[in-house]
């Protein structure tokens, strides 16, 4: 028996292997009259309509019995056999999809394409295809340099700034100075002259005895002012 085959079964499909051995016979294209559905984006679905039908391309195909009890077997589910038309006028069976279902559960209506095949090549044509991994030119390398280097630069600034900051020039010698001990101001050099203004100082106090000299005491004692080394108020 002859067979139309417009799904999954065609050549090129995933399940032409259902047909087995059977003899192709011609490609073949219905009359108008009939709607083309994804179901499920599995298979196609067709059916009869009286209004709005397109042509829908296949192929046909003379089955044995086995050959033929083993295609419906392995149809999907919800398909049943019935005799379509062709454009040729005769009529062989296929398998038909419920329009109500298709109506029911909104399918995707793919009449436009005119074939189960012309639908998945569209499709297959729609997703871009992924572009090989290209060399890295030059410029591409380059770029990839600069990056390293500035990351590089980056761990180094954030372990130890890369240059010290100066102050002003006023402000470094103020801090300078500042960091510097203050001056330890000068001793006076303990001279004779002072340690004799001292001695002079202290016999000023004794009591003058007999036998000394008050006219020499005086006179030490007047040199010992004049030099600064006692105070102006004190007396002998």
């Amino acid at each position: 028996m002859r067979f139309f085959i417009c799904g999954s079964a065609l050549r090129g499909q995933p399940d032409h292997g259902n047909l087995g051995d059977a003899t192709f016979v011609c490609e073949a294209t219905t009359k108008p009259i009939y709607r083309l559905h994804s179901v499920e984006d599995q298979h196609p679905g067709i059916y009869e309509c009286a209004e709005g039908g397109v042509a829908i391309a296949g192929e046909v195909y003379e089955l044995t019995e086995e050959q033929h009890a083993h295609l419906l077997a392995t149809e999907p589910p919800n398909l049943y056999e019935a005799p379509v038309q062709l454009d040729d006028g005769s009529s062989v069976n296929a398998m038909i999809y419920p329009r109500e279902m298709i109506e029911q559960r909104g399918y995707k209506d793919i009449s436009h394409h005119g074939s189960w095949a012309a639908y998945k090549a569209a499709k297959t044509l729609a997703v871009p295809a992924k572009r090989p991994r290209q060399l890295p030119d030059e410029r591409y390398e380059a770029i990839l340099h600069g990056l390293a280097i500035l990351r590089i630069a980056w761990k180094a600034r954030c372990q130890k700034p890369f240059l010290v900051e100066q102050p002003p020039r006023d402000r470094r010698q103020h801090q300078q100075h500042a960091d510097e001990p203050p001056p330890r101001p000068e001793r006076k050099r303990r001279g004779e002259d002072v340690q004799q203004g001292r001695a002079v100082h202290r016999m000023s106090h004794d009591r003058v005895g007999p036998g000394r000299d008050d006219a020499l005491i005086g006179r030490q004692f007047n040199r010992c002012r004049r030099e600064r080394v006692l105070p102006e108020d004190e007396k002998i």
